[in-house]
């Protein structure tokens, strides 16, 4: 027997209609095989989607366990922070209390060098008016009794700056009244 006749005898009763048919049939398989593979795989999607969403939903549940225990924690704690704010808030005033009176004292302190700053200012003017009062005043050593207009003004500006200085008393009641009767007399100066 030849390999044709084998082939005929082994399909040899097989016709186009039973091809289409076996095609069908393989066809309505693959079709079938699709849809439930399909189906399978949503199945497994959902599943995983599912799966997914617990773990999130655990993992939320977790933390917001996690942070109600803190919370917890943080109230059970609420009296030992109170006092603890208290003490700190005390030991802040202490130290403002304390720093307050240090400055009330340095200012006090520059006060007092700024009186007698003021007061040894005014000795020194003073004593430089009474010894410009004694020279011009004297007739033994100003035999005219005058002095020139810058000699005048040098001498009142002084005058002024002894009074801003808190200068008061006998500088008024006495040289004063002497200077102001002392005469101007600008001869053989050259004014500008």
């Amino acid at each position: 027997m030849t390999g044709l006749e084998e082939f005929e005898a082994l399909f040899g009763n097989v016709t186009v209609a039973s091809l289409v048919e076996l095609g069908l049939v393989a066809v309505f398989l693959v079709k079938i095989w699709r849809k439930v593979k399909e189906y399978l795989d949503r199945r497994n999607e959902d599943w995983l989607a599912e799966e997914k969403a617990k773990e999130a939903r655990e993992r939320a549940d977790e933390e917001r366990d996690r942070k109600l225990d803190k919370a917890l924690s943080a109230i059970d704690k609420y009296p030992e922070y109170r006092a603890q704010s208290l003490r700190v808030q005390k030991e802040l005033e202490d130290k403002i209390g304390a720093l307050t009176k240090s400055q009330d004292a340095n200012t006090e302190k520059l006060h007092q060098m700024e009186e007698t700053q003021k007061r040894e200012s005014r000795n020194r003017l003073r004593d430089i008016l009474l010894e410009r009062h004694r020279y011009y005043t004297d007739p033994a050593r100003n035999p005219s009794q005058s002095w020139t207009t810058m000699e005048a003004e040098a001498f009142w500006e002084l005058f002024g700056d002894y009074e801003r200085a808190g200068g008061d008393g006998y500088m008024h009641s006495v040289v004063q009244p002497a200077m102001n009767h002392l005469r101007i007399d600008d001869k053989g100066v050259n004014l500008p």
